[in-house]
């Protein structure tokens, strides 16, 4: 299914106040984030965006810096633009090559 905008609210029934939860890890894999830890389940995770990595135990997606890219969604960090190439923007997909 296509990734929606971040961030998402899950809707919680009106009658049931969250519950409190242990302090546990996020338990999604690299490339993925678990958006609403610790309320929400292991099955509730969510593929990176592109633009953005996610290192183990992601909560939210963190943008590319300058330099780098991550081209499609499920990276588990950015990319560093190959030589001959740039990036002067943050969440990018890709880089710009340099003109000779």
């Amino acid at each position: 299914p296509p990734s929606l905008p971040f961030p998402r609210f899950l809707p919680m029934h009106p009658s049931s106040p969250p519950a409190l939860l242990p302090a546990q890890k996020p338990v999604c894999s690299p490339s993925s984030l678990q958006p609403l830890y610790p309320l929400s389940p292991p099955q509730m995770c969510e593929l990176c965006i592109e633009g953005h990595q996610c290192p183990e135990g992601s909560t939210h997606p963190s943008p590319c810096s300058p330099g780098s890219f991550s081209p499609h969604n499920g990276s588990e960090q950015c990319t560093l633009c190959p030589e001959g190439s740039y990036q002067e923007r943050i969440a990018q997909t890709s880089c710009i090559q340099c003109v000779p």
